[in-house]
């Protein structure tokens, strides 16, 4: 990088910057301020709000304290046995191989992990990892790049989902938990095939949530939505602005186990894709489940996370326990959710399993004599580094 030339542009650019930030801090200023009027609204505002408001109030006082003054870190594991007591929780997660361009047959895999916690006392936690190839033929059924990454994500989304609704059929009463969101607006943008798995998936899932009457439950500390600052905008009259939640609401969310009022999720993610998906919402493609969720945001520690979760299980009082569990979990480790961390460690495929893979696909294609080879970057990134440095010469 030529360091100079990037000095003088910063030079050249202070100005451009430094207005960027004043204004964004002034319009932020008058939508903190407005964040403050919302604990005095309640749900009957609902009806000033257009279509694609970004959120709807579920319930009202915007901010719920948590209620228990936990000093120590032996309160806090008293209160954490009290509330999770028989309480049956689980989480998923995935992880992936993509196909290597470095190889001729593009082959993915997708690994997902299934766990739950019954908290009755010894034998109530079990666990399971499940597999799957993505094959040639599936890559060019839905007709998309062969060696798609995009393709292997909604594969795994779609396995994800198919393991919480194990889950949730499995168990009389369950919550499972899941790392990301409900909400797809990344999928706008993908090839309408890839979209269709993911649709699929998210659909079904809410379906059996539905009938069995067990929540799944997306927490994410990672995220960056401005639901709640679109109402704002509506409600208040406000400038437009591409500020988001969490530094609006963080200020109000300063205490350990606080969390917002529940909201229902009408985001505005309208983008015109040339495909036929015309100026819709992604939630606009959920069909009955368009209005079907709902969220807050908690404080556990690390920062703001958002839970999301069907509103139907808020129309039955479980919001409450829903952050409790969350609570609970974040107890364990600190900040995030354990099981949820339990999860991934079990899902997650590690550097020398990708090159098992890779030495098992080889060994499959000469044991069923089909064509396989590998380009020569390959073959030298998989020799060792003496034996790169000789073959040069």
């Amino acid at each position: 990088m030529n360091l100079g030339d990037l000095g003088k542009e910063f030079d050249c650019k202070a100005d451009a910057i430094r207005d960027y930030v004043r204004v964004r801090s002034d319009v932020g200023g008058e939508y903190v301020r407005a964040v403050g009027r919302l604990a005095g609204e309640s749900s009957t505002v609902n009806q000033r709000l257009p279509r694609y408001s970004g959120s709807r109030i579920l319930e009202g006082g915007f901010i719920k304290p948590f209620s228990h003054n936990l000093k120590t870190r032996g309160e806090a594991h008293a209160w954490l046995d009290c509330v999770m007591d028989g309480v049956v929780v689980g989480a998923v997660d995935g992880s992936q191989i993509y196909p290597d361009k470095g190889y001729d047959v593009p082959i993915g895999v997708v690994q997902t992990a299934g766990i739950y916690n019954r908290h009755t006392g010894a034998g109530d936690f079990g666990e399971r990892t499940r597999v799957e190839l993505i094959t040639p033929a599936q890559f060019e059924r839905a007709r998309v790049y062969a060696y798609s990454s995009e393709f292997v994500d909604a594969h795994r989304f779609r396995a994800e989902c198919e393991e919480i609704k194990q889950l949730l059929c499995e168990h009389d009463e369950i919550f499972v938990l899941l790392d990301g969101s409900l909400i797809l607006s990344h999928i706008s943008a993908l090839n309408r095939n890839i979209r269709e798995v993911y649709l699929g998936a998210i659909k079904d899932l809410f379906q059996t949530s539905e009938k069995t009457e067990n929540p799944v439950i997306a927490y994410t500390d990672a995220t960056r939505p401005g639901d709640i600052t679109k109402m704002l905008y509506h409600l208040y009259a406000l400038k437009k602005t591409r500020l988001q939640d969490i530094p609006l609401i963080q200020t109000y969310l300063s205490n350990w186990g606080d969390r917002t009022s529940a909201f229902l999720c009408d985001r505005d993610d309208r983008r015109a894709t040339g495909d036929g998906f015309g100026n819709k919402s992604i939630l606009d493609r959920y069909g009955e489940f368009r209005d079907a969720i709902a969220f807050f945001y908690i404080n556990l520690g690390s920062g703001i996370g958002r839970a999301e979760y069907p509103v139907w299980a808020h129309e039955k009082g479980m919001t409450e326990t829903i952050a409790d569990i969350l609570r609970a979990e974040s107890i364990i480790r600190g900040g995030y959710p354990d099981l949820l961390i339990h999860a991934h460690r079990r899902a997650l495929i590690r550097t020398q399993e990708h090159r098992l893979f890779y030495a098992m696909l080889e060994n499959f294609c000469h044991a069923n004599d089909l064509p396989f080879s590998k380009s020569r970057k390959q073959v030298h990134k998989q020799m060792p580094v003496w034996m790169n440095y000789h073959t040069r010469f």
